[in-house]
């Protein structure tokens, strides 16, 4: 009974010092990093409607390239981000986002397989949607987000 005690309170302090220890891991250029994220995404969302209004299959494919860079870029930032992020609200946040951008790119890279003009219209209407979706939910993260990150445990 009494090694159950001593082994059960060792386990609880080791894993109080490894929280406390994991804790004190913050980027502090956690904010400096998310900071682009915004305007890229915005970016995102005004090349795919760019792209919309084509009316030749050639044109709206081609645009798609641009888009698909610059969502790729995103994707991999916000990837980054989330290996970085100082806690859970913020890994939360960025993975949310981190699936729409992924949404979006697979759409746009669809639509440049695709051999008519409403078929990749329509795959650029999903991309532009799910761009759309990351704006809502980082926009109000990236404004929110203090200039500094402070850091816990200390």
């Amino acid at each position: 009974m009494l090694r159950l005690s001593l082994i059960s309170a060792c386990l609880l302090a080791s894993s109080l010092v490894t929280t406390t220890a994991h804790a004190q891991v913050v980027t502090p250029d956690f904010p400096g990093q998310l900071q682009p994220t915004l305007p890229a995404n915005e970016e995102l969302v005004a090349q795919i409607g760019q792209a919309l209004p084509a009316t030749e299959l050639d044109v709206i494919t081609g645009q798609a390239a641009s888009a698909l860079d610059l969502g790729t870029d995103l994707e991999q930032q916000l990837a980054q981000l989330l290996t970085i992020a100082p806690d859970d609200l913020a890994r939360s946040r960025i993975s949310g986002v981190l699936t729409h951008i992924r949404a979006s790119v697979d759409s746009v890279r669809l639509a440049q397989t695709e051999t008519s003009l409403d078929s990749a219209r329509a795959r650029f209407e999903q991309a532009r949607g799910e761009a759309v979706e990351a704006l809502d939910e980082l926009q109000p993260f990236v404004v929110g987000m203090p200039a500094t990150t402070p850091v816990v445990g200390k």
